[in-house]
Parts: C-alpha cells; structure tokens; sequence
C-alpha cells in the first residue's frame, strides 16, 4: 500500500472529506477514520471495509449535488 511507503499520504486517508476540495463538515463519528492495511472480519470471512471509501463518496456526492443532506451531515456506516 502507498500509504505504508508515504506517512503524508495518511492524514489524507484520515480526511472523511478529502473529496470535497475546498469544503469541510463537521466532524465525523470515530469509525470513519482510515486504518493503514486494516481488514474487518465478518462470520469467519475476511473482507476489506468499505466505510473508509463510502464515506468519502457520500460526501462528495453531497457537494456535488449542490448539499441536498445539508452542509452539517454526518454519515456513519455500520456493518
């Protein structure tokens, strides 16, 4: 992973916002935050999650679509 090679590329992966140049919300609830090679064991299987990348796409579509959700949203995934 680029980011275990380039420590400045993890404030980056941390950022809920880093989509959206230009804009940042509120914060974000605690499991939003980008965990370098992290995986998320469900039922025995192994899987990448997914909530790091959701989130960045959910808010960036909420710019993007000019702040239907209110510049105040705050997304949360659960599993």
């Amino acid at each position: 992973m680029a980011a275990a090679r380039d420590l400045s590329l993890v404030s980056m992966l941390q950022n809920p916002f880093v989509l959206t140049p230009g804009f940042e919300g509120p914060d974000q609830p605690p499991g939003q935050q980008a965990e370098v090679g992290t995986r998320i064991s469900v039922r025995g299987r192994r899987r990448s999650g997914m909530a790091t990348i959701n989130t960045r796409n959910v808010h960036r579509s909420n710019m993007l679509m000019g702040f239907p959700y209110g510049k105040d949203f705050v997304y949360d995934e659960r599993s």
